[in-house]
Order: C-alpha cells, then structure tokens, then sequence
C-alpha cells in the first residue's frame, strides 16, 4: 500500500475516534457556568492558535514564493541579520500572546473555583469501580449506582475516591474532569443550570471496560428530586408472589449476597452496586440502558455483556433468572 493510502487510512481513523454517538455529549453543549467558562477558554485559544498558525503559513508560503532562486542566479539572499526592529516585533508579541493567555487563564480559574459551602448545598461521595461508579449521600442516607441524581441551580460538592484503579470523573456538558485516585480523596464540584440528562465518562483508562464505565447526571427540579429522595429513602417492597418470593430467596441468600446490598435484607456486599430500588435507575454495568432485555442478557451471561466484569463465570438456570428478574424489578 502507498504512502499515501496508508496517510488517508490514519486520517480517517483520527478523525473517527473523535466521533460520539450523542453529538450533545460534548463541551460545545453546555449547561453550566462551570463548563461555559471553560468552553470560553478554550475558543479563545483555540482561535488564537488558528491565527498564529495561519500567520506563519502565509509568511512562510511568501518567503518561499518571493526567495525562491531565480534560474542563473547564484548569489546570496538577502539576509536580515541585525533588523533591531524586525526582532523587537517578533519577540514582544508572543510574550504579549503569553501574558494574556496567563491573564485569562487565572480568570477562569477564579470563575470556576469551589464556592464555601453554604445550607442547602449537596454533597455526594463518588466511588470509582472497575467498571462502574458508586454515588453516596451522606446526607440523605442513599446510595446508588451509574445514576447521579441532583436538584438544578443547586452546588453539588463531589468528594471522589477509588477502590482499585486510577479512574477520571468527567461530565462534559457540565464540568471539567478530575481524577479519582486509590488512597486519595479528591473534591470539585458542579451545577446544572436546567433540568436534564448528562451523560458522564471515565476519562482515564482503566482496563479492558474503560469504555462501558458512564454514568448519567440527572438533574431535577426542585420537586422532583425531593420526591426522588423520599422514594429512595423508603424500604424496598416486600415480595409479592411465589415467583417474587423465589428471586427474593435466591437473590438474598445466594451468591448474590456477597457483593451486593439491598438496604433492609441481609445483603451488605461492596464489592458489586447497591440493587436497592434498581429499577428507578437508567443504566446497568455502567454503560448499557436498564431494560428488561439487557438485565437478562445480563443475568444470563455477564461476560458476553461486559467482558472481565467480576460476575463473569456466574450461571444461573432459566427457571431461577425468571424468578431472579421478577424480585428485581420490584426495587423500584
């Protein structure tokens, strides 16, 4: 293959990798004061770049249009050695460009910096997992998995730590990203300035399912996340029915037992997420849509899912995932 195919090959593949399934998953859609400072930094260098890069592109296409050798010419260019002036000017710009690139930079900085605490602010601990992501309210005395539930207009103070490997909070339309390191507790902090849905990512690789580790930022108005709150505070629903006895029985005292919970069984695992009110939420296994079809896909085979997720090697007979999926969808 020529050089030049294998150029094209490597372009497009360049570009490619820069795609998203959702375009408004990305920090040109923001939806925060956090994330609109930072897309403002970002355009401004972005388009000083440009102008730089197109500067020199000219000068350069003209230096070499203009000082190209003449046929039969065979004498020195002219050289510009000693141009006082000349040197001045290309030397005082960039440290021009440089001042007011260190000036907007600390602008943005101060703009985005943590704001003190103060009442009716949350505060959530953020546990990172290979691959999926933990969500604790100490306040509220809720944990939950993959889904971030917040009330809109309302600062949210993140304390983020890992139990295995070096992960990276990052949720594009409404902040910057941090890393989430084992033995270290790190902090910032977001907003939503509306209600919505904002999918988040693990911006750090961190094994052979970094790319199935998202999570969702839902964020809510007022009301409805006080009535999420209440609803997430209330004790999972007793089992109603043989087969929902069945699920519950093989889910509470089986292998399940030691690496979930399920607040107010027996069930206190930390290994795997929380399953207390699961269907509430919109994501399993940290990527894929919670739906009746992907839980059993799930239940039935994990590995095929989700390769290298610790519940691979886990089998279950069709009789007891029906018995299983039917307890499991009571946790509402």
């Amino acid at each position: 293959m020529s050089w030049r195919k294998w150029l094209f090959l490597i372009s497009t593949a360049s570009l490619l990798a820069g795609c998203t399934a959702n375009p408004a998953t990305t920090i040109f859609h923001t939806n925060s004061m956090i994330a609109e400072q930072k897309l403002q930094l970002f355009n401004i260098l972005f388009w000083m770049g440009v102008g730089v890069f197109l500067l020199v592109a000219v000068l350069l296409a003209l230096a070499i249009i203009r000082g190209r050798r003449q046929p039969g010419d065979n004498s020195e260019p002219r050289q510009n050695h000693g141009n006082v002036r000349l040197e001045i000017i290309w030397t005082v710009i960039p440290i021009l460009l440089v001042v007011y690139i260190f000036f907007i930079t600390v602008r943005t900085m101060n703009a985005v910096a943590a704001p003190p605490r103060e009442d009716g602010d949350l505060t959530v601990r953020v546990i990172g997992h290979r691959w999926f992501w933990e969500f604790q309210y100490p306040d509220l005395g809720i944990t939950t998995a993959n889904d971030l539930v917040i009330p809109e207009d309302t600062n949210i103070h993140l304390e983020l730590v890992s139990v295995d490997v070096i992960h990276s909070f990052w949720v594009p339309n409404l902040s910057g990203k941090i890393d989430v390191v084992p033995g270290q507790q790190n902090s910032m902090w977001i907003r939503a300035d509306n209600p919505g849905t904002f999918m988040g990512h693990c911006g750090e690789y961190c094994g052979m399912q970094h790319a199935n580790m998202h999570f969702n930022v839902i964020a809510r108005s007022a009301d409805d996340f006080t009535a999420w709150v209440q609803g997430q505070q209330q004790p999972v629903a007793a089992a109603q029915g043989t087969l929902e006895e069945e699920g519950e029985q093989i889910v509470t005292a089986g292998v399940c037992a030691g690496c979930h919970t399920i607040q107010g069984t027996k069930m206190v695992g930390k290994t795997g997420p929380d399953l207390t009110h699961l269907y509430s939420r919109t994501i399993i296994a940290g990527g894929f849509p919670l739906d009746d079809a992907t839980l059993e896909q799930w239940l039935r085979n994990s590995d095929e899912l989700k390769p290298g997720n610790l519940m691979a090697g886990i089998r279950v007979s069709d009789q007891q995932i029906e018995a299983v999926m039917a307890y499991l969808k009571t946790l509402r």
